[in-house]
């Protein structure tokens, strides 16, 4: 526990760790409730944290090699975010079947507090990290940060769609505009995050 308290690099890699294997997790609980229920938009949303699990794997593997080699590897961090862009604008697709809300399904309590814990979790890891003051050591933290940001974006997205397919049901058609207006204002903070952190690579 001292270690992890004063060691920052050991902290990442820790906490890297365990974000890893929560997300991982939940692509696999997305994949699984997609499937049981026939969803698109649950097992699209699988499909793109599954993604992100390897731009993450990659995004380590780099910074492993930076320390080993002290080398940047630009060209990497910028394939990597153009990857995440297109992931991102492919979102619209799940977004536009979650909206048409064609299928309307009960997920279930159990479910949405899953999704909730998870959700609760990304925001709040996502927030100390990305705000810290401390001068980072981590070379690839940009990435990382923007990966982290990504997930817990997605997070709150898949959470909404949760609730008011178990709770709200009944009202959907009531709520489509603020769903539709929320869910597309989410995908595009996402696309201009991804491009802001594209730009910024590129101007390195």
């Amino acid at each position: 526990l001292n270690k992890y308290s004063n060691d920052y690099e050991y902290r990442f890699i820790v906490n890297t760790i365990v974000s890893f294997v929560l997300t991982i997790l939940f692509a696999l609980y997305n994949a699984l409730i997609g499937f049981y229920y026939k969803t698109q938009f649950n097992i699209s949303i699988s499909i793109y944290y599954f993604l992100l699990v390897i731009i993450r794997i990659v995004a380590f593997i780099d910074e492993r090699k930076e320390r080993k080699y002290n080398k940047k590897y630009k060209s990497l961090n910028i394939v990597q975010t153009i990857i995440m862009l297109f992931m991102n604008i492919s979102l619209f697709a799940p977004i536009t079947i979650m909206v048409i809300g064609k299928k309307i399904v009960n997920y279930g309590t159990i479910s949405a507090i899953t999704i909730a814990t998870f959700t609760t979790y990304k925001i709040v890891s996502t927030i100390i990290a990305y705000f810290k003051k401390k001068k980072y050591t981590i070379r690839n933290i940009k990435m990382f940060k923007t990966i982290k940001l990504q997930e817990a974006l997605l997070a709150i997205l898949t959470l909404q769609n949760t609730l008011v397919m178990t709770f709200n049901k009944e009202s959907f058609d009531s709520m489509k505009s603020l769903i539709t207006i929320s869910s597309f204002f989410i995908v595009g903070l996402m696309i201009f995050i991804s491009v802001k952190t594209l730009i910024n690579y590129v101007k390195e």
